[in-house]
């Protein structure tokens, strides 16, 4: 799947479009019309979308069920990895959901 079919999927699964949520990011429309002809949009929007659509900005470049090589740093690291890639699809998303909600709460501290 290309950037754009990855990033329509996820919009779609998180019951928003792409045209949405530039619209709410305050994004150009223009924008949309960019990435639907095969642009990449810059680092700093991969982010805004990610948070925005509470997921992880690889989801927008990999197919369903690709695994990416990572090597742990400890064994925490490690379990947390085991444990995240035996969930399904929906459980991801909500474990990246609130991973994002600790990181904002850590960042008001």
């Amino acid at each position: 799947m290309t950037f754009r079919d990855n990033l329509n999927r996820v919009c779609k699964e998180k019951g928003t479009t792409l045209t949405r949520m530039c619209k709410e990011l305050g994004i150009s429309t223009s924008k949309v019309t960019a990435i639907n002809r095969g642009s990449l949009p810059s680092e700093e929007m991969l982010l805004a979308f990610s948070q925005y659509l509470r997921c992880s900005v690889m989801d927008f470049f990999s197919d369903e069920g690709t695994t990416f090589e990572v090597v742990p740093a400890d064994d925490d690291e490690e379990e947390l990895i085991e444990g995240y890639r035996a969930l399904s699809r929906q459980k991801k998303h909500r474990l990246m959901a609130y991973l994002y909600e600790l990181q904002e709460s850590s960042e008001e501290s």
